[in-house]
This record gives C-alpha cells, structure tokens and sequence, in this order.
C-alpha cells in the first residue's frame, strides 16, 4: 500500500479513501465507487504487478500464479 500512501500524500482532490489508512481492499472499493483517484492508483497498482509477473515468468515459468490479499477479497465481495 506504499503505493497508495504515496498518491494520498501528494493527491488534492476529493476521494473516498482514508488518506492515513489506505487498505487493498479500500482501493478497489473505491474504484468500484468510481473514485477518480482510487482508479490511478489501482492502474498503478495493476501496471507494476502486470510488470513482475511477466519478469517472474520470463524466469521461471510458473504454470500458475496465485494472488491473494485485498486485492482477492475485493472480487470476492463483489460477487
């Protein structure tokens, strides 16, 4: 959540999201609130993980990965 730390500090517009306290799961509650700056930051979010993972399967070619963490409770309260 460094990430999301980071944008709140510099960030002046309005959002939803706790600015001393920003959780995975906050963010993309957020974003599903259409939260203009919870979305830049989980297109952040979602460049550098698309990044690691490419560089971790062009190293050793994982057959599958799997995510957990906010990020999967998000979905999973959205259904």
């Amino acid at each position: 959540m460094r990430l999301a730390k980071r944008k709140l500090e510099q960030e002046t517009r309005n959002t939803i999201l706790n600015r001393n306290d920003p959780s995975a799961k906050s963010v993309f509650d957020a974003v599903k609130a259409d939260d203009s700056v919870a979305k830049e930051i989980a297109e952040s979010f979602g460049n550098y993980l698309g990044r690691a993972l490419a560089n971790l399967a062009a190293v050793i070619d994982p057959s599958i990965f799997v995510i957990g963490g906010g990020v999967i409770k998000s979905r999973r309260d959205s259904s």
